[in-house]
């Protein structure tokens, strides 16, 4: 026996665990697909990296909720516009 005439025997050999294999993964992909659904917008989980201050190239892996990154931002732009509206009264007091 040569090898070109077990190829046709080893292909319907491993055939059905390959096609069972692809309907397992397209199962699991569908079953995400409802779960990414279900979850609320504001609890999914997104990962950032930020750099280390005083460093070039080391950086830092931060993972919250989306929620929780845009109170973070919130928080951040809340204290700048309390900072410039501080400098703005300052200035605008006639010194």
């Amino acid at each position: 026996m040569n090898i070109k005439s077990l190829f046709p025997l080893l292909l319907v050999a491993v055939s059905p665990q390959a096609v069972l294999a692809n309907s397992q993964n397209e199962q699991s992909e569908d079953q995400l697909a409802e779960v990414s659904k279900e979850v609320d917008p504001e609890n999914r989980v997104r990962c950032k990296r930020l750099q280390v201050t005083g460093s070039l190239l080391k950086s830092r892996k931060i993972c919250k909720t989306v929620g929780e990154w845009r109170n973070i931002n919130r928080q951040g732009n809340r204290a700048a516009r309390t900072i410039v509206d501080h400098a703005n009264q300052g200035s605008t007091s006639g010194r």
